[in-house]
């Protein structure tokens, strides 16, 4: 039996240990090739591998690999209860110093945590993010940047923003969807993680979209952390993409799922003081902290909402995603006031009226794509 991980350095100083959130569901034919990644980052580690129900045999292959590495890996099994509440889960346990996230079919590069560790330090900050890198699964190919990573650099260069970013701004880049919210190149203090983040996180029952930009906006709202971005550095992850089913991995129950946690969001930041959202005597004590502003960060939210909403139009259709009784209300007044762009309220209104517009135009779209009549990635 394993003592210790000898893929890891020993040279480094106490009080860096970093926690390692890993959520896992029938994952077993990559996830020890995770876990290996995350071993070999040369700092020391806390992997906490939180088992959702998984019926492939990933259970029983978490449980081996904590024996392999004893003091580095901890394994939580619980009844399936999606990716929130096992990440949750695994927050509740964290003890490292930093935190951060790990999907279990991705890979994190040799010394990426070293170096979220040095810059966090050198720039006495509280929460870092670097740039990632998307990989096709089926070959290994590394991808040029898709839509959203050159939306996220085109934002970074108009705004003028290189490493420290204030926090209003990025957290309503944040609600927009501007910036992507993947919890896995954003390594954080854990005291970020205070007992209201995570009471907030356990009120919601079930959600496997849009999890990472629940968690983030809990966060922001709840601290004020100092914020660097790396926007020059090798990216700190790798993003593996599997092209044969990138069409199915969001289906319409998670994009419910998703306009609901949104719409939450939005009344979220805009801190209504009576129903189930109302604050409690810690939250108000943490509004001592710097005020936001928060008619900003719910317009920002409101704007991310409408932005899914043509999404789920566009791939599922009007009668089941805006007519369907489970979708939050959303009114044309919003859309027409939100600060998006007039790309999403030509389709999105039309939509609301019963005129199908988005879909017709999206399959269009694709078909001059196929023909090469148009790109596939628009350049900025």
């Amino acid at each position: 039996m394993c003592t210790a991980n000898p893929l890891q350095s020993q040279t480094d100083a106490p009080g860096t240990l970093v926690s390692v959130v890993v959520p896992i569901y029938n994952v077993g034919d990559v996830l020890e090739r995770a876990v290996l990644s995350v071993l070999r980052q040369g700092v020391p580690v806390e992997l906490l591998l939180v088992d959702d129900g998984s019926t492939d045999g990933s259970a029983e292959l978490c449980d081996k690999l904590a024996t392999q590495y004893p003091g580095e890996i901890r394994v939580f099994h619980q009844p399936n209860g999606g990716v929130l509440s096992a990440r949750t889960l695994g927050l509740r346990h964290a003890s490292g110093n930093y935190l951060i996230h790990c999907d279990p079919d991705d890979v994190v590069p040799e010394g990426a945590y070293r170096r979220l560790i040095e810059t966090m330090e050198a720039q006495n900050a509280d929460f870092v993010l670097a740039p990632f890198q998307r990989i096709r699964q089926s070959d290994g190919e590394m991808l040029p940047q898709d839509m959203e990573a050159r939306l996220y650099d085109y934002r970074l260069a108009r705004l003028g923003i290189k490493g420290a970013i204030d926090g209003q701004l990025f957290f309503e880049e944040i609600l927009r969807g501007y910036i992507h919210s993947g919890l896995w190149n954003k390594m954080i203090r854990r005291n970020l993680l205070n007992e209201t983040v995570l009471r907030r996180l356990e009120e919601v029952e079930r959600l496997n979209f849009l999890e990472d930009r629940y968690i983030l906006t809990l966060l922001l709202l709840y601290n004020r952390p100092r914020i660097y971005i790396m926007n020059d550095a090798e990216p700190v992850y790798h993003y593996y993409v599997n092209t044969a089913s990138i069409t199915e991995n969001i289906d319409l129950e998670r994009f419910l799922e998703g306009q609901i946690i949104l719409e939450r969001i939005e009344r979220m930041v805009a801190a209504p003081e009576s129903d189930a959202m109302a604050p409690s005597e810690e939250e108000k004590h943490n509004n001592a902290l710097p005020p936001l502003d928060r008619h900003r960060l719910q317009q920002a939210a409101l704007a991310g909402r409408a932005r899914i909403a043509v999404g789920g139009v566009m791939a599922f259709g009007n009668r089941k995603t805006l007519r369907n009784p489970r979708f939050p209300k959303l009114t044309i007044g919003q859309v027409a006031s939100a600060p998006v762009k007039g790309t999403i309220k030509t389709l999105l209104i039309p939509e609301m009226l019963g005129i199908p517009l988005a879909r017709p135009l999206s399959r269009t779209a694709n078909y001059l794509r196929a023909r090469r009549l148009i790109p596939w990635e628009r350049t900025r």
